[in-house]
């Protein structure tokens, strides 16, 4: 419906990427998500085990495969310092 209104040209939204192809089909253009470590231990201590890193990672290679655009936030503190290589790593196989 977001996607009627007159002038509005861009729609996205900051999810973990499921239903990333519900998201296509509603007219998403993008999406925004969070992962703070590719390492389920370390991200799990950074989001008290709402989030499995496996979960968000097969989120992110369905909205790829769906031609969604993708923004990857994650917000780095010393517990997750070493997860920078390992997330650009990640990311840029994702191109």
């Amino acid at each position: 419906m977001l996607k009627n209104i007159q002038d509005l040209q861009d729609v996205s939204l900051t999810i973990n990427g499921s239903y990333a192809k519900r998201l296509k089909k509603a007219g998403m253009n993008r999406i925004n998500v969070s992962l703070d470590a590719l390492n389920n231990e370390i991200l799990s201590k950074m989001n008290r085990g709402k989030a499995k890193s496996e979960e968000i990672v097969r989120g992110i290679e369905e909205a790829v495969a769906q031609g969604l655009a993708i923004k990857v936030n994650m917000v780095v503190k010393g517990i997750n310092e070493s997860e920078i290589l390992p997330m650009a790593r990640f990311l840029k196989k994702k191109e």
